[in-house]
């Protein structure tokens, strides 16, 4: 991954009317009511039997929503030592931007994070178990990236 000082700078936050995507599904509900009963029967009778073409179904989605879905989400995977917010500590973190169609814009950072052998210890069975298994304790044992650098990234 390019390193970005700003990856949010990428996002185009402030581009266009903040409620596009609201107005354009508000105008798509609009559309729906004024059609006629036939008309809904014949639209919906045409995607049951296919008559839509080659659209995968992700477009026939984003067809049915009436909108562009522009604003982006981010997707954050945590992998912990447990499942105690207070207690358990980070032990690797994920990002992923996506446009509101799930196309990924930004890929940031995926970190492996150091924590402690007393620490490790602690993990329940099933988290020795999955982590040891899929070599992510190993990789902790092995990170020099430390909590406060995780989050200065």
């Amino acid at each position: 991954m390019n390193s970005i000082s700003n990856s949010f700078a990428a996002l185009s936050l402030d581009s266009g009317d903040p409620h596009e995507d609201e107005k354009q599904a508000n105008q798509s509900r609009e559309n729906r009511r004024k059609m006629t009963k036939k008309e809904k029967k014949k639209a919906s009778a045409s995607r049951l039997n296919g008559a839509e073409g080659k659209k995968s179904d992700n477009q026939l989605d984003q067809q049915a929503l009436g909108t562009s879905l522009s604003m982006p989400l981010v997707w954050i995977d945590l992998e912990m030592t447990g499942l105690r917010v207070e207690e358990d500590r980070i032990l690797e973190i994920a990002c992923i931007i996506t446009d509101g169609r799930l196309v990924k814009t930004v890929e940031g950072p995926d970190l492996i994070i150091s924590q402690s052998e007393e620490c490790l210890a602690r993990m329940g069975e099933w988290c020795q178990n999955h982590h040891s298994a899929n070599g992510l304790v190993k990789a902790v044992q092995k990170s020099r990236v430390t909590e406060q650098e995780a989050e200065n990234q």
